[in-house]
């Protein structure tokens, strides 16, 4: 028997939506328990000088079918509206439950016996150093994965304004740089702040991986890792040379008003995703009206929302935006205007 979603599948990618309206909502739905042919996954675990790390736990992990949630990266009050800045285009996330969990032999080596078809994610820990590898289950048994440990990595470097940007005077560095993050892309999109303090910028017990500098909408980054260039997603490992994050303003504005939108709230985000992307919700007054003045030039969606007590948007939001949203550009050194109507939030589901 194997974990079976509604109506009676065993794949979640397909399975179809419960719409749960509350209180006395019985639903009278029927699941019935599904099996299905399972493979084992074999590999080693070696720590971080090659050697077998006997005796350790390596967990499986489902890596989600969903897109992944906006991570909330930064909130803020203007104007009595509060403001607050989300990232998106996260990578699929793994479940914090695990499926199963095994203990590693003498040799290192360790077997799941039975695993149903899907991605998955293995992860160990040995002494201080963590593993992880991403596989995916088909019709057989997958063998020889190789689960290398590696000890958190003290990224470092230096934090500058590019030369001529009055950025520099306007906040002398210190509210700007607090903004800068590290943000994982290979894998569960770890979020990591920097820790500024006279120019310079520590990221701590950073694991090995694909990562992407992220900044606060209304500013442009480059970074550089020793003499070259690496803006956009670098890899991390060790020995790697310290970073030179160049900041630069670059913004425009957005302005508008949403029809009956007393508290309603409006989301924008990019039309197109590279990597990971900011993207920013603002709460109307009781006019309907708002204003985001700190807007990174660009294509974006818009669209508001009935007042609600979200945090976050959902997924489905974000996805509705960009279905049903409007399209607006938005320039450098100017501010865009828009008129939205009122949505309703997508009804929320549980599988």
């Amino acid at each position: 028997m194997v974990a079976t979603w509604y109506p009676s599948v065993t794949d979640a990618a397909v399975a179809q939506p419960i719409a749960f309206r509350g209180d006395g909502d019985t639903g009278n739905y029927e699941i019935r328990l599904r099996s299905e042919a399972v493979h084992r996954v074999r590999g080693i675990l070696l720590d971080e000088a090659g050697r077998p790390g006997p005796r350790a736990d390596v967990s499986l992990h489902a890596i989600a079918p969903t897109p992944t949630p906006p991570m909330p990266f930064l909130s803020i009050r203007s104007g009595g509206m509060s403001i607050s800045r989300m990232i998106l285009g996260l990578p699929p996330r793994s479940s914090n439950s695990s499926e199963a969990v095994v203990t590693t032999n003498a040799d290192g080596a360790f077997e799941f016996p039975a695993v149903v078809p899907g991605d998955w994610r293995i992860r160990a820990l040995v002494h201080d150093a963590q593993a992880a590898a991403d596989i995916a289950v088909g019709s057989g048994d997958v063998e020889g994965i190789e689960l290398r440990a590696a000890a958190g990595i003290k990224l470092k470097g230096t934090v500058e304004w590019a030369d001529g940007d009055p950025g520099a005077q306007r906040t002398d560095g210190p509210a700007a740089l607090a903004r800068i993050m590290l943000i994982q892309t290979s894998t569960d999109g770890a979020l990591r702040p920097g820790f500024v303090e006279s120019g310079t910028i520590t990221f701590e017990n950073t694991t090995p991986g694909q990562y992407q500098i992220m900044t606060a909408p209304g500013l442009q980054v480059r970074t550089f890792a020793g003499n070259n260039e690496v803006t956009g997603a670098f890899p991390v490992m060790a020995g790697i040379p310290p970073l030179r994050i160049v900041l630069s303003t670059w913004t425009g504005g957005l302005r508008g008003t949403v029809e009956k939108g007393a508290g309603a709230t409006v989301l924008l985000i990019p039309q197109t995703v590279d990597g990971v992307s900011v993207g920013q919700t603002v709460t109307c007054d009781r006019l309907g009206s708002f204003a985001l003045s700190d807007v990174s030039p660009g294509d974006y969606f818009a669209a508001a929302f009935e007042p609600a007590d979200w945090l976050m948007p959902s997924a489905a939001m974000v996805n509705l935006v960009r279905t049903g949203g409007k399209a607006i550009r938005i320039e450098e050194k100017s501010t865009a205007n828009i008129t939205l109507p009122v949505l309703s939030p997508p009804q929320q589901t549980v599988r």
